[in-house]
């Protein structure tokens, strides 16, 4: 593997140039992936879990959206409602799929354009 796809594939480089410390990701979308995709995310997290057991984390975080202008929205993503809310995916092979735009938001978190 060459130097430039590891690094393209390290999760800081996700994250672009924000300062954001945490992943905040839509649990309704994440059950909307195939069942797969699902088992594959899981088993990160689990893995996640057990290499940091040993450090104090807190019970709970509060999230809200914010808009263009740094603005408190209205999540435009469903509730999950327990695993019954569906999203269509609209999955793409990586060479055919558009290139997804992203801007540093106002407190350096990522946000959509």
């Amino acid at each position: 593997m060459t130097t430039a796809v590891r690094d393209e594939m390290d999760v800081h480089c996700w994250f672009g140039l924000t300062y954001a410390n945490y992943l905040v990701l839509p649990r309704t979308l994440l059950q909307s992936m195939p069942e797969q995709w699902q088992h594959r995310f899981v088993g990160c997290l689990r893995e996640l879990e057990q290499a940091f057991w040993h450090i104090d984390q807190p019970d709970s975080y509060m999230v809200r959206a914010k808009g263009p202008g740094g603005k408190f929205i209205s999540d435009p993503v469903p509730h999950y409602n327990r695993g019954r809310t569906f999203v269509e995916p609209h999955i793409t092979p990586p060479e055919t799929a558009p290139e997804v735009q992203r801007y540093d938001g106002p407190e350096g978190g990522r946000m959509e354009p």
